[in-house]
């Protein structure tokens, strides 16, 4: 039987409203303090940091100002008394030249069109209706897409979101001419998102911004290489003592050893990253450090420590 004492854990959870609920490190003044300071933002993380959960806390806070924040840092802190439209646009798992991603013959029309059903889910998670002459869910191409966005804001504030952009570039199985398609597709699709001109917009990716600016434009505050914000996104040594207390020593009396020891344990197979030259804060990833002690929960065994150092 599992620990009846300790909190769950946010396993496979990516939305603020199921993770709230949840055992998480709360980051939220960090995450105000970003919206605040810049409009126009690029994040750079690997995959399992916690980017597509950043753009839910992000979406509520738009949508409902803090008023699903009590308990957390930034709870009273939203400076702002009004709403925005959200669009959260998630490019995750879109793959070429293969069925995966509903793309098996790639060229210029069938990329718009996907991209295009992902602009239409996103406005389907906001919960907007359609807007007046073609709606979003009518859109098969950029040249109907952006003017119903513009009809859809309506001249109200919009808040553009995209998670894993890079995502149609990781299909190893790709060409070169396939690669060519899909670059000039995202520049097209980057090119009339800044025509827009949203009021905020973040973008998340596995890409470095010297690499993705050529898609993306050179106007996005590149979060990497900031120091005040290199551990937006990861558990640094203090937070992870900090907030997994309980775990930790239930994790070291199954083991055997005393807390110390399992920490220097979780060090040497978890507290692999380092995103900034200048403060060299050495991060954990979340989703290691969770499912390490997610065991504890869901088994009376000792826990194991998973592979996580090839997370990429």
């Amino acid at each position: 039987m599992a620990s009846m004492n300790l909190k769950p854990l946010p396993i496979g959870v990516h939305s603020w409203i199921e993770l709230k609920d949840k055992l998480f490190v709360d980051k939220t003044a960090k995450v105000t303090d970003l919206i605040i300071q810049q409009s126009k933002v690029y994040l750079c993380r690997p995959n399992h940091f916690g980017k597509t959960t950043l753009l839910s806390i992000v979406t509520d806070l738009f949508l409902y100002g803090d008023k699903n924040f009590v308990g957390t840092a930034l709870h009273g802190q939203w400076p702002y008394d009004y709403s925005y439209k959200v669009l959260n646009i998630s490019f995750s798992s879109i793959k070429i030249n293969n069925t995966i991603g509903q793309i098996s013959s790639l060229n210029h029309a069938n990329l718009e069109r996907e991209i295009c059903s992902r602009v239409k889910q996103a406005d389907t998670k906001s919960g907007y209706g359609n807007v007046s002459g073609k709606t979003l869910s009518d859109c098969t191409s950029f040249d109907d897409l952006f003017p119903a966005i513009m009809r859809w804001c309506g001249g109200e504030r919009l808040v553009l979101l995209v998670d894993d952009w890079d995502e149609p570039f990781k299909d190893l199985n790709n060409t070169q001419a396939s690669k060519r398609i899909a670059h000039d597709v995202l520049t097209s699709f980057f090119s009339l998102v800044r025509a827009i001109q949203p009021n905020y917009m973040l973008v998340t990716g596995t890409t470095y911004y010297n690499e993705a600016a050529s898609v993306l434009g050179d106007k996005l505050f590149n979060l990497n290489g900031n120091p005040y914000y290199d551990d937006l996104l990861g558990f640094t040594q203090r937070e992870l003592e900090d907030n997994f207390g309980p775990y930790i020593s239930e994790a070291a009396q199954r083991l055997g050893m005393s807390d110390v020891a399992l920490l220097n344990q979780l060090k040497q197979h978890y507290r692999n990253y380092i995103f900034d030259a200048q403060t060299q804060t050495q991060l954990y990833c979340p989703q290691a450090i969770n499912a390490f002690f997610n065991q504890l929960v869901t088994s009376q065994e000792p826990p194991k420590f998973l592979d996580f150092k090839s997370v990429n």
